[in-house]
């Protein structure tokens, strides 16, 4: 694997947050370096940043509190948003190689 020059990056940020983040962070095996690294990775892949920013419409709900009429015509909708966009689908497998083989990340986990 080929050695590149690293940088360091500080920055003031709310405690509360940096821990709520550090904790989901942790619950999937990432660290805080790793997770900046991919979305810096991400803002120099789409030249921009990698989401939407932005208040939701609505606050989002827990799939527990969806009825099942509410659930069927929100999947049925992203149903047909995907073969609208020709959307790829991969397998767990296929998206953890890819990840691994992107992004570094261990395919183990």
């Amino acid at each position: 694997m080929k050695k590149t020059k690293t940088a360091t990056i500080s920055v003031r940020i709310d405690a509360t947050l940096k821990k709520q983040a550090e904790q989901i962070l942790n619950k999937i095996g990432m660290t805080t370096s790793r997770a900046i690294t991919t979305f810096y990775k991400q803002i120099v892949l789409w030249k921009a940043i990698p989401f939407r920013i932005g208040v939701p419409p609505a606050k989002p709900k827990f799939l527990e509190e969806y009825t099942k009429e509410e659930l069927d015509a929100e999947l049925l909708r992203s149903y047909r948003n995907s073969k609208k966009k020709n959307a790829k689908f991969y397998t767990a497998e296929e998206l953890k190689k890819k990840l691994y083989h992107e992004f570094g990340f261990d395919s183990d986990k």
